[in-house]
């Protein structure tokens, strides 16, 4: 039963628990209050949409009027014949019904009485989605999400795609813009009648493309055409890829002209959004340098580092904005420029603590970014890939210097899609007390918002245990570790693999601890491990990598911390061993008769408890074999160091030679052993195949870079394209003779 005039979201639920009952041969016949008069029913809504509940909630017996609207919170409570299932808000109402259903199916022990109150603890919980695809969406809704982007770029990330300026009028054609707001505008609803509310990702100043000039590393494939802009506000960009490439001058007074128009107009044009996310300098967007651009020159400009610029871009979109909306939050993304300076970084690689005095960028952002401006940043411990649970002094300012300014602080958790365990996979590096443990880090520093900010999306295909990990924790941060992971793990794979399961997860979160060990990564800041992870580049000969690697660790104090971060990886592997072992007798032990308990997508085809583990198994080797990979480059950097100190002596040269040798045969031999993992994954792992989706994005001969859209293709990092890669790099090792 529902009230006469249910919220959107209240009928997506309503409509969820008719789907739940049926699945349990019960039929359901949906009725509003002014025509109920029979018992037996089961009474969804709040105290505003529903009069029922409202007389309820007067009588003092449903609790949801202590619970604030702006809050996901919920009553389950059996009243007399009746069940009520009521929420805080129309989002609150549709994760009852969720909770119903768990209840329905014994989730808990403690819950036979049907009386669940539940409030979550954070009040934004953000997981970035497939978000063509409505099965998607409803499954970020089952993790509790209520804040998402769109993932990696599926909808076009320039302003520009979606609202017009005075300034340069003519960027694209009308009808293309047409398009792109249509599918926006569609986007949104698809995400509200699940209670999402969309934070469109923008890359902003979008990197250029000019006439008569080489197209540069990212995007060979073109972003936006430069050449529609007049030169003199053209500004060149060192990248934090130590590339130059083309942007808009954030310093001229056009370019800041042109963005307060088309914020402006997308404020209002858009009303339904409330917020936004502006990621820079990676991923087809990047910054003028005052140093080098000809534009600051002339204007007279004083040579301003990436960050001052940053607050300058970040001011103008956000004064903009708060004209239209005064409530509007421009979200700032600094995963770029929240580096530490080279003195921090000594002092944290000496154990030593950081001075309340010495500054890091994104301090300098909090210092200076206006007061609606939100903040998503995961600088606290030393990297944001690395962002694990290692609390360090910055951290600590930075949330003080927020709750002074009033600035809204995201806690960006990249642990769940960062550039090293997500991609080969297309997600699922099972870790959950790493992730567990990042949470309770965070809930010290308040519960206003927590991000998982996967670019490349919720892999929703995979049941990420990492993400059933992330809802409860999100949810209930008080819950005790080691029985949520080990309840968890028992409900996927039953009762004694569910244990062996649980001891390979413990293996795996001591390969995550040495992994993201910030004495090994404090120069991370110089992008030197980013380019041992899984790129291209990782794919090519180990002599060829370990020949350019080696130039990035020419200073004494990089090759010291590369040594460090060389033991640790080679410690990894003992515990990957470990955990295979446990996995091996999980899968061996799990049945093919069972389905995993949770499983919030639904593919064409049921995957069982034994595929299940097999899959989460395959994810494992093949992060295993990149980190024994980055283990050989480190081995062989030093034997071509080596090489060029024994000049002049060929005995010992030639010793080396054959030890880079047999190096290049182990590596061979890794890597061929890799493969039938990964061709099981892909056998294994159920595909998002959604019609709306541009098929450029299924089509496994495609490489990284921009469609015609500038959307990023989703499958840049797939299983399919990890198998094509090896096969490609087994191939040019064997051409090179090296094969023993």
């Amino acid at each position: 039963m529902t009230g006469e005039k249910p919220d959107i979201v209240e009928e997506t639920a309503a409509f969820e628990l008719k789907k739940i009952l049926n699945k349990g041969l019960l039929e359901a016949v949906r009725i509003s209050e002014n025509t109920a008069s029979l018992s037996g029913k089961l009474i969804l809504g709040t105290i505003k949409s529903s009069e029922t509940i409202r007389r309820l909630v007067e009588k003092g017996e449903i609790r949801i009027g202590e619970v604030s609207v702006n809050d996901d919170g919920f009553h389950l409570k059996r009243a007399g014949s009746d069940i009520v299932i009521a929420g805080a808000n129309p989002r609150g109402v549709l994760y009852a019904v969720y909770r119903f259903e768990d209840w329905l199916r014994g989730d808990r022990a403690d819950d036979k009485s049907l009386d669940i109150f539940e409030v979550p603890y954070f009040r934004t919980r953000h997981i970035p989605g497939m978000l063509y695809d409505q099965e998607a969406i409803r499954y970020l809704s089952r993790l509790r999400v209520n804040s998402s982007t769109s993932a990696h770029s599926l909808l076009p990330f320039s302003m520009h795609s979606y609202v017009s300026s005075d300034v340069f009028p003519g960027i694209i054609d009308e009808n293309t813009r047409a398009q792109y707001r249509a599918e926006l505008r569609g986007t949104i609803e698809r995400c509200r009648r699940y209670g999402i509310e969309l934070f469109p990702w923008f890359m902003e100043p979008v990197a250029l493309l000019m006439k008569n000039t080489p197209r540069v590393g990212w995007w060979k494939t073109g972003i936006t055409n430069g050449d529609v802009f007049p030169k003199e506000v053209i500004g060149i960009s060192r990248w934090h890829r130590s590339m130059d490439t083309y942007s808009l001058c954030v310093n001229h007074p056009k370019v800041q002209a042109h963005y307060a128009d088309m914020i402006k107009r997308f404020v209002s044009d858009f009303p339904e959004v409330k917020s936004i996310l502006v990621y820079q300098n990676d991923t087809g967007s990047c910054l003028c340098d005052s140093s080098l651009c000809p534009c600051c020159k002339k204007l007279g400009i004083k040579p301003l580092g990436y960050v001052e610029n940053h607050v300058t871009f970040m001011r103008i979109l956000q004064k903009a904005a708060n004209e239209v909306n005064p409530q509007f939050t421009v979200f700032v993304g600094p995963w770029h420029f929240d580096r530490y300076d080279r003195e921090t970084a000594e002092l944290l690689l000496q154990g030593k603590e950081i001075p309340p005095g010495s500054q890091d960028s994104l301090q300098y952002m909090l210092q200076n970014m206006d007061i609606h401006s939100g903040l998503l940043s995961t600088s606290f411990m030393s990297d944001g890939h690395l962002a694990f649970n290692h609390e360090v002094p910055a951290f600590k300012r930075a949330m003080d210097t927020c709750r002074k300014r009033g600035v809204t602080m995201g806690f960006v958790d990249l642990f769940l899609g960062c550039d090293e365990f997500w991609p080969p996979t297309g997600g699922g590096f099972p870790a959950p007390f790493n992730a567990w443990d990042k949470l309770q880090t965070y809930r010290k520093y308040g519960r206003d918002v927590i991000w998982d900010e996967s670019g490349h999306g919720a892999p929703v295909t995979i049941l990420d245990i990492n993400e059933l990990i992330w809802k409860e924790g999100a949810w209930n941060p008080n819950q005790d570790k080691e029985q949520t992971v080990k309840r968890i793990a028992v409900r996927q794979f039953g009762q004694i693999a569910g244990e062996k399961m649980y001891l390979a997860w413990k293996e795996l979160g001591k390969v995550v601890s040495l992994w993201g060990d910030p004495v090994c990564r404090v120069s991370y800041f110089e992008r030197l491990f980013h380019y041992l992870e899984a790129g291209n580049k990782m794919y090519d000969t180990l002599s060829a990598r370990a020949e350019e690697s080696r130039k990035l660790f020419s200073k004494p104090e990089n090759w010291k911390t590369a040594l460090l971060f060389r033991e640790n990886l080679k410690l990894m592997q003992e515990h990957y061993e470990k955990a295979a072992s446990l996995m091996t007798e999980a899968i061996n032990l799990a049945s093919e008769r069972e389905y995993p308990y949770y499983c919030y997508y639904e593919p064409e085809k049921e995957r069982n408890c034994k595929s299940y583990a097999q899959q989460l198994y395959n994810q494992v080797k093949i992060i295993q074999w990149i980190h024994k990979h980055q283990y050989y480059v480190l081995c062989a950097v030093e034997i071509l160091v080596k090489i060029d100190q024994a000049q002049g002596n060929e005995d010992e040269t030639a010793i080396l030679r054959e030890n880079l040798k047999q190096l290049e045969q182990k590596e061979l031999i890794s890597t061929e052993s890799v493969i039938p993992f990964v061709e099981s994954l892909i056998k294994l792992q159920p595909r998002l195949m959604d019609k709306s989706l541009p098929t450029e994005c299924y089509d496994p001969k495609k490489r990284s870079g921009y469609d015609h859209k500038g959307i990023m293709l989703v499958n840049f990092y797939t299983p399919d394209h990890v198998l094509d890669n090896l096969k490609e790099h087994v191939r040019k090792i064997k051409d090179l003779n090296i094969a023993p």
